[in-house]
């Protein structure tokens, strides 16, 4: 494939997610791909193209590109993606680490991941009863022992709750692998900057929105929030675009009240600061 000019990511964005499909090997009822009601098939990027669009992809040190999914693993190119995008863009990886474990310490070594300061750069979500705990403590733990940054999150859900024990902690604690928890999302659960958003109903108020995060959905299409990426909404750009530009603006919205819990959840950015979220919503289109 032609090599693509290089496309530079613009200072205001906190976050790039890179979504290399939706499909998973779970089968989760608090999933968040499911949350707009769209199907996970959808048209999905090769191997080579993904090589060829994200390795032009300038970003700063302190800014990866997060492979996630679905569950990112199940795209059949992604051990070809890790060791074939250039060295120079930095990867970290949000899986549910279903894989062999023998492949990957082989075809992804640990300087293919960024390590930002109080972020691991292999982010494991926890799934139970669907995870073998044992196992996955096992897999973080050898890791670990071979130079990756890595810990394990849980989704507070009250069926889950029941699984995150003092037992199942001290567990953890003795094979040195980091847990922490994260709320449940939904229409009437979390924490957000704009509760009545994540309604799922369209609200005859026109906003304008600026994302701070950056979405690339399977097919390498880029989005204004992660709302119009799983809806399939009008993108904003295609990573293979030879005169793709990516912008941080503000922009008008017709769908506030459809907002997806991940832009409005409220989080701390990169500088260590509570409150933000992944959207700014103004009132009033321009």
């Amino acid at each position: 494939m032609k090599e693509l000019p290089r496309v530079t990511i613009p200072l205001g964005f906190s976050y790039v997610a890179c979504f290399l499909t939706l499909r998973c090997n779970f089968k989760c009822a608090y999933c968040l791909n499911t949350f707009i009601g769209k199907t996970r098939r959808r048209q999905e990027m090769t191997a080579d193209e993904w090589i060829a669009g994200l390795s032009r992809i300038a970003t700063t040190r302190w800014l990866p590109i997060t492979i996630e999914g679905g569950e990112p693993t199940c795209h059949k190119g992604f051990f070809d993606i890790m060791q074939r995008v250039s060295p120079d863009v930095p990867f970290d990886l949000l899986t549910n680490m279903e894989f062999k474990m023998k492949d990957f310490l082989i075809k992804v070594p640990p300087e293919r991941f960024r390590n930002v300061p109080g972020c691991n750069s292999i982010r494991v979500s926890y799934h139970p009863p669907q995870h073998d705990l044992e196992l996955i403590a096992l897999k973080c733990y050898r890791l670990k022992a071979e130079g990756y940054s890595v810990a394990i999150a849980g989704v507070l859900t009250e069926e889950n709750r029941k699984y995150y024990t003092s037992e199942f902690k001290h567990y953890l604690r003795i094979m040195g692998v980091e847990f922490g928890t994260k709320e449940e999302l939904a229409p009437n659960k979390g924490t957000y900057r704009h509760p009545e958003a994540v309604r799922g109903r369209r609200l005859a108020r026109k906003v304008m929105c600026r994302s701070n995060d950056l979405v690339i959905g399977p097919s390498g299409h880029l989005y204004r929030c992660h709302s119009d990426m799983y809806a399939m909404r009008e993108p904003i750009g295609h990573l293979l675009d030879p005169e793709l530009r990516i912008e941080w603006k503000l922009r008008p919205c017709s769908n506030y009240g459809l907002c997806h819990p991940c832009d409005l959840k409220l989080k701390v950015n990169n500088y260590f600061e509570e409150g933000h979220t992944g959207v700014e919503i103004q009132s009033g289109a321009r």
